[in-house]
C-alpha cells in the first residue's frame, strides 16, 4: 500500500507549487512562529492599526491578506464585540480580479460573435459597452472568489480546517483557471484569464484535506496509488480535480455511474409558502445572516437530506430551497444503487410547478443529464404533464451524443452534422449552461467553409432553409440563401426588425412580399416602420406614400422616441423620409 512521504505542514507547503512564492518570506516566518495559527498578542486579537514595531512579523501576516482568510473577525476594543474582518479579504479579492487593460481582444470579439448569432447584426462594441462587459466579467469573478473566501472563513461550514490548510488552498486557488474536462485538469490562470474561479465543492475540499492530513501530516498509508502520487507533488489543483471527477466524492464511483437501473422517488407538494426571509443579526461572532422562515416540514427535510453529501450540486440539497420548491409542486428524484445495492444515489431531478414540468436536472457537468440516462428521463417525462416540451431536449442530446461518440472514434462530421451544430435550432440541454461538446466539435473549423459545404450538399434549398435557425445565421449566410432562391417570404417571416433592416434590399431583390413585411412590422414595432418608411415606399409599399397619412402617423409619436430608430436605420443605409427627418430632428 503506497505511503506518501511524511512532512510537517511547513514542509508540505514549501514543497508544493506555491512554495517558491512563500518559502523564505512572510508565510514561512509567520507559520513557524505560530502567527498563522494564532493572530494574537498577549491573548488578544490585534488590528493592524494597533501593531507596534516589535510585532512586525504579525503585521506582515496581516498585510499579506491571510488575516482575512484565517481570522473572520476581530474584537472591537471599545465595544468588546466581535466585528467582521471583511476589509482585508475584500481588498485582496479586488486585487485578484482582471483589470480592464488586461481583458484580451478575443473576449470582445466573442461578444460580437454572440451578438451576431443572436441576430443583432455585425457591429463594433462601443467603449461604454466594453466597460459594461468588463463590469459583468469582474462581478462573476468576484462572486466565485467570495464563495471560497466565505467558506474558508466560516465557522459554520461543518469542517474545521487549520490555518495552514486555508492559506495553502487560498494561495493555490489564485492560480487556478477553468476546468478542462478532456484533460481532467484545471487550466493555469493568467492576468488575462476571463473565466471565474473554479466552483467550490465542499465535499471535494474535505476529501483533499483528509488525504493530506492522513497521508502526509500523519504519515498513514493511502489506498489510492494515484492520490498518493498527487500528495507527494503537493499540487492542490490536481488533487482537487481528482477529488471531484475521479474518486468517490459523493459516493458515486465510475462503476456505480454505469448503472442505470433504479427507481423514482416522489416528494409531494407541501402546503404553505417557504420563501427565504433573510435578516442580519448580531452574535458573538459578528453579524450573521439568518432566515426567519424556519422549515419544519418533514417532506422538505427528507428531500434535502436525501441529496446532502451526494455531490449532486443541486441547490435542492439546502433545506430552505427544498421547501420553497416543494411549495410550488411535486419533486421527483431518480436514484440508482449504492455500494450496498440500495437506491440512494440521486442522478436526475424533475421539479414541477403546479401541474407542469418546470425543470429537469442531472449530475453531469453543468447539471446536465448523463447520456446513459436519457431514455430513463424520456420515459418519465412521458408520464408527466408538460413533459412533452422537453422531448426536443432529449432528442437533441441523443443526437449530440451520437455525433460526439462518432467523432471521438475517428469519424468525420457530415453536412447533416454541421447543419445541426452550426445552423439548426439552438441546442438546449438540461443543464445550467450550453453543452460544451458543441464548441469542442466545432473547434478550429471554418464556419464559412462549413456553410458552403452544407449548401452544396442540400437537395432542396427551401427545405434546408426551413430547417435552419434564422437567429443563428449571419446576414451574409441569409443573403446566400436568398441568392439561391430560397423562399424569401418564409425567411422574412422568421426575421426580426433588426435583421430585416440589415437585409432589406436583399429581401426586396429576392421578391419578398414587402407589403406583408411592412404590415407586420407596423404592428410589432411602429417606430422601426416609420424610420424605414422611405425604404418601404421605394420597395413598392404605396399605401403609405401619402403626406396626410404620414403626418397622422407621426403625430402618434414624440420626436425624441423616433430619433434612435432613425439613427439606427441610417447605420444600415436607410435614409429617412423627409417628413420623418423634419419631425424627428426639427
Amino acid at each position: 500500500m503506497p505511503r506518501p512521504k511524511q512532512k510537517s505542514p511547513e514542509q508540505f507547503i514549501a514543497s508544493s507549487p506555491i512554495g517558491e512564492k512563500l518559502i523564505g518570506g512572510v508565510f514561512e516566518r509567520n507559520l513557524a512562529s505560530g502567527a498563522l495559527r494564532l493572530i494574537e498578542i498577549n491573548g488578544k486579537p490585534q488590528e493592524p492599526s494597533k501593531l507596534r514595531n516589535k510585532e512586525e512579523k504579525v503585521k506582515e501576516t496581516l498585510e499579506s491578506g491571510y488575516f482575512g482568510i484565517i481570522k473572520p473577525e476581530v474584537i472591537n476594543p471599545e465595544s468588546k464585540e466581535p466585528k467582521s474582518n471583511e476589509l482585508y479579504i475584500n481588498a485582496e479579492i479586488e486585487g485578484l480580479l482582471i483589470r480592464r487593460d488586461e481583458v484580451p481582444a478575443s473576449y470582445f470579439e466573442l461578444q460580437r460573435r454572440i451578438a451576431r448569432e443572436r441576430g443583432y447584426g455585425d457591429f463594433e462594441l462601443t467603449d461604454r459597452q466594453k466597460e459594461e462587459d468588463v463590469k459583468r466579467l469582474r462581478a462573476d469573478q468576484k462572486e466565485s472568489l467570495m464563495r471560497w473566501s466565505g467558506y474558508l472563513r466560516s465557522k459554520e461550514n461543518g469542517h474545521s480546517y487549520p490555518d495552514w490548510f486555508k492559506v495553502y488552498v487560498w494561495e493555490s486557488l489564485k492560480k487556478m483557471g477553468e476546468f478542462d474536462e478532456e484533460s481532467g485538469k484545471f487550466k493555469k490562470r493568467t492576468k488575462s484569464t476571463v473565466a471565474p474561479w473554479p466552483e467550490l465543492n465542499a465535499e471535494a475540499l474535505s476529501y483533499v484535506y483528509d488525504r493530506v492530513n492522513e497521508g502526509v501530516i500523519q504519515g498513514k498509508d493511502i489506498e489510492d496509488k494515484q492520490m498518493a502520487e498527487l500528495l507527494n507533488r503537493g499540487n492542490f489543483a490536481a488533487m482537487y480535480a481528482y477529488a471531484i471527477y475521479s474518486c468517490e466524492v459523493g459516493g458515486l464511483t465510475p462503476e456505480l455511474r454505469e448503472i442505470t437501473d433504479g427507481s423514482w422517488v416522489k416528494y409531494g407538494q407541501i402546503e404553505g409558502e417557504y420563501s427565504p426571509n433573510y435578516s442580519r443579526r448580531r452574535t458573538r461572532r459578528g453579524y450573521e445572516a439568518a432566515d426567519e422562515s424556519p422549515v419544519d416540514n418533514s417532506t422538505a427535510m427528507q428531500l434535502a437530506g436525501s441529496l446532502q453529501g451526494k455531490g449532486t450540486g443541486w441547490c435542492t440539497a439546502g433545506t430552505h430551497t427544498a421547501a420553497n420548491q416543494l411549495s410550488k409542486g411535486d419533486f421527483y428524484v431518480y436514484c440508482t444503487p449504492d455500494n450496498d445495492d440500495n437506491d440512494t444515489m440521486p442522478r436526475v431531478a424533475i421539479r414541477m410547478e403546479g401541474n407542469q414540468v418546470a425543470e429537469v436536472r442531472g449530475i453531469a457537468p453543468g447539471q446536465n443529464v448523463e447520456d446513459n440516462l436519457l431514455d430513463v428521463v424520456a420515459e418519465k417525462l412521458n408520464t408527466l404533464p408538460g413533459g412533452g416540451e422537453y422531448y426536443k431536449k432529449v432528442e437533441q442530446m441523443r443526437r449530440l451524443t451520437e455525433i460526439d461518440n462518432r467523432v471521438k472514434a475517428g469519424g468525420e462530421l457530415t453536412a447533416e452534422d454541421l447543419e445541426f451544430l452550426w445552423f439548426g435550432e439552438k441546442i438546449k440541454g438540461f443543464g445550467l449552461y450550453e453543452d460544451s461538446r458543441v464548441d469542442k466539435l466545432l473547434e478550429n473549423r471554418c464556419r464559412e467553409d462549413d456553410f458552403d459545404f452544407v449548401l452544396r450538399s442540400a437537395g432542396d434549398i427551401d427545405e434546408l432553409a426551413s430547417r435552419m435557425s434564422i437567429e443563428k445565421l449571419f446576414p451574409e449566410e441569409i443573403s446566400k440563401l436568398l441568392e439561391l432562391e430560397a423562399n424569401a417570404d418564409d425567411i422574412a417571416s422568421r426575421m426580426d426588425h433588426r435583421e430585416i433592416s440589415h437585409l432589406f434590399s436583399d429581401l426586396a431583390s429576392a421578391g419578398a412580399d414587402m407589403e406583408a413585411i411592412a404590415h407586420r412590422l407596423f404592428i410589432e414595432c411602429p417606430e422601426f416602420f416609420i424610420a424605414h418608411l422611405k425604404s418601404f415606399i421605394e420597395a413598392g409599399v404605396k399605401e403609405v406614400d401619402d403626406d396626410d397619412a404620414i403626418a397622422r402617423l407621426l403625430s402618434r409619436f414624440s420626436p425624441v422616441s423616433l430619433r434612435p430608430y432613425v439613427h439606427n436605420a441610417g447605420n444600415f443605409g436607410h435614409q429617412p423620409h423627409p417628413m420623418v427627418e423634419r419631425y424627428a430632428y426639427g
